[in-house]
């Protein structure tokens, strides 16, 4: 889409590129946000290299758009929205952009960790329901993940696997599925699951989730951890520090210290709130020290 827009529209993209922004000025205003989403998609694609345009997107959909919902699981939806925008493209389209990766960490930091959105609470649980169904825990298992396949192929190449796969289609069951990882958390989870070759199967879909969904490295956790020492990657500190880090490797000047502000800010917040208690049963939400 990038290389035709290019190519096709020639200098008539700029002037496309304006049309939209107005457009979506006043979409905003008439309250027409699904159409809004679109238009910010044609905009980053006339414009990808322009990292003012990512920035300004996700920050919309997270700020501007969120608070106009009453329901905080439509607000969480919209603040998803931003992340996924400068995670998921913004950074593909720009790789190692410090802007980006800085502006990535301030949505965890303020957006998710802070307190100032009245639904703030409902962002830190639904992120740490998330982060257990990821990991497992609060934090990965990085032996079993740098043991884990890499590729499908590599997977069904391993002792057992491929008559695993075959039991669990019998039972008209996806073996691939992500959503093997939240079944094995609960008490009545399939036992294929629970075998050596089910949990190799459970870390190969862990790592895929991790880096493809997600984009998060297990070799880039492990050296933050290495850095600032063991975090609670439930809660939004830790992918503060995640993706402020990442920014610091790359960024000169004044985003080197913008970079450093926020890693000093987040290990101040994970010394207050970094550990979460979620009480024996794991139904209780209780951030502390």
């Amino acid at each position: 889409m990038v290389a035709f827009t290019t190519v096709a529209l020639g200098g008539f993209r700029g002037i496309l590129a304006d049309f939209l922004w107005l457009r979506a000025a006043r979409l905003q205003q008439e309250g027409q946000y699904f159409e809004l989403v679109q238009l910010a998609d044609w905009i980053t694609k006339l414009e990808p290299r322009f990292t003012s345009v990512w920035a300004y997107h996700a920050w919309n959909m997270a700020y501007n758009i969120s608070v106009l919902f009453e329901a905080p699981e439509d607000r969480w939806r919209w603040v998803q929205h931003g992340v996924q925008l400068l995670r998921d493209e913004g950074l593909v389209y720009n790789p190692g952009e410090p802007r980006l990766l800085y502006e990535l960490g301030w949505l965890f930091q303020h957006k998710i960790g802070a307190n100032m959105d009245q639904a703030h609470g409902y962002y830190k649980q639904a992120w740490a329901a998330e982060m257990t169904e990821l990991l497992g825990g609060p934090r990965p298992d990085y032996g079993a993940l740098t043991a884990a396949a890499p590729t499908r192929a590599d997977l069904l190449a391993r002792e057992g696997l491929p008559a695993l796969v075959e039991a669990l289609t019998a039972q008209q069951r996806d073996p691939f599925s992500p959503a093997l990882l939240a079944e094995s958390l609960r008490a009545d989870a399939n036992p294929l699951l629970h075998t050596a070759a089910g949990q190799q199967l459970l870390d190969h879909l862990r790592l895929r989730r991790m880096k493809d969904d997600y984009k998060l490295d297990p070799g880039l956790m492990r050296e933050v951890e290495a850095s600032y020492g063991p975090l609670d990657w439930r809660l939004p500190q830790a992918h503060t520090l995640y993706w402020a880090w990442q920014s610091r490797l790359v960024a000169h000047d004044f985003d080197a210290l913008a970079a450093d502000r926020m890693i000093f800010q987040a290990l101040v917040e994970a010394f207050r709130q970094g550990t979460l208690f979620t009480g024996e049963r794991g139904d209780q939400f209780i951030p502390s020290p």
